[in-house]
């Protein structure tokens, strides 16, 4: 269990990951659980709320199924980037709805399909590749265990901002608090697309050392046993 805990945050980039998993379980749990709470005190109808629902769904679908692709033009680090940003956008955006203009609202429902989708696709891809074949499923539980411990902060946090300071801050304040973990991942992300270029650029240039010793070697062992030959066919003659 500790064996595969200590995988995913073995290196700065999976405890930035990992940090920023359970920062955006904690936001998305607030807008989950507390949204429809927000609607109401926006002066929504049931019905208006029920089609946000549809909207949410009907994006999360479509980006499910180009997830694979997603993850090989992003990666899962800066997919979850993709995700957070999304979220920060919807967030902000609900706390300057005015009352009575829930129209507004349905403009961003979207990015929470995107915010879901993004962020669920890069996190299980993430924990996969860092676990043994065997204790894939094992891995994916460990996920949830963090994530749903940033969901139980995030709620528990939530609520009580909610009850004293209001719907519109506790949204900017949640906002505040993802945009902190995205820039810790990016950090990593760019830090670690340094240290790649650096690597790649010191391997291309021993790369080069490597294939001027090695064309050295062929040519030795090409010219060498001629000049041989040629010096058994001389004592031949003799």
């Amino acid at each position: 269990m500790w064996s595969l805990i200590r995988n995913l945050f073995a290196s700065c980039f999976g405890f930035a990951f990992m940090f920023a998993v359970f920062i955006s379980s904690s936001g998305q749990a607030i807008v989950d659980n507390l949204v429809f709470l927000y609607f109401d005190f926006l002066g929504s109808s049931y019905t208006l709320m029920g089609v946000s629902v549809v909207l949410t769904v009907g994006f999360e679908i479509p980006i499910f199924h180009v997830a694979p692709t997603l993850l090989n033009i992003f990666g899962s680090g800066y997919l979850l980037l993709i995700s957070s940003v999304c979220y920060i956008i919807r967030v902000v955006g609900y706390s300057l709805v005015p009352r009575g203009k829930m129209l507004y609202v349905l403009l961003l429902e979207p990015l929470h399909g995107v915010t879901y989708a993004c962020s669920s696709s890069a996190s299980v891809d993430f924990v996969s590749n860092l676990m043994p074949s065997q204790y894939e499923a094992s891995g994916q539980g460990i996920l949830q265990l963090f994530g749903g411990s940033g969901s139980i902060i995030g709620l528990l946090f939530g609520g009580f901002a909610q009850d004293h300071l209001g719907p519109r801050l506790m949204y900017q304040i949640a906002a505040l608090v993802v945009f902190m973990g995205s820039i810790f991942l990016s950090l990593t992300l760019a830090l670690g697309q340094a240290k790649s270029e650096i690597h790649f650029h010191n391997l291309i240039a021993s790369h080069d050392k490597d294939e001027d010793f090695e064309m050295t070697e062929i040519e030795n062992k090409k010219f060498i046993p001629a000049k041989t030959n040629e010096m058994h066919d001389l004592t031949s003659s003799l």
